[in-house]
């Protein structure tokens, strides 16, 4: 088992993701734990019907020094889920799927989309000839729906 990044090399800190949440009114348990860096802890959810979103939980605990990073979490998370929300009914796109909430208030450094299922990358593993058109035009689309003023 790996040793855990140091508390400040963790977005947040010594704890994990939460094992509970609530987006749109339906309980969300924790399934698996993606990753945790110094930006985010991301995790998968599960709901009782199946319904699995993935939840990044951007930085809280404070950089070197003490210095608040609780705002640059809340920036990220509130410019992932506008362009989230921009994005919504393009292909290949998640659709975002509400605020987070953790034991009953909104956490607003999180941000939760539905899930696609997929595999780590792997720069071994050649992808098929659709791969790069599809990626092309949601880049596109990104650039003709987005203005840096709308994320």
């Amino acid at each position: 088992m790996r040793t855990p990044r140091p508390r400040l090399f963790r977005a947040l800190g010594e704890n994990e993701p939460p094992s509970a949440l609530v987006i749109a009114g339906r309980p969300y348990r924790r399934a698996a734990h993606l990753k945790h860096d110094s930006w985010a802890a991301t995790a998968l959810y599960e709901a009782e019907n199946g319904e699995r979103v993935a939840c990044k939980f951007n930085r809280v605990e404070p950089f070197a020094l003490r210095l608040p990073a609780v705002w640059i979490g809340r920036f990220l998370a509130a410019r992932e889920g506008r362009v989230l929300r921009l994005m919504h009914g393009i292909a290949g796109f998640p659709k975002w799927v509400g605020p987070v909430v953790v034991e009953g208030r909104e956490f607003p450094n999180a941000v939760a989309h539905e899930w696609i299922e997929g595999c780590p990358f792997n720069p071994s593993v050649c992808v098929g000839d659709e791969f790069f058109p599809r990626l092309r035009d949601m880049v596109t689309a990104l650039h003709s729906t987005a203005s840096p003023t709308s994320i």
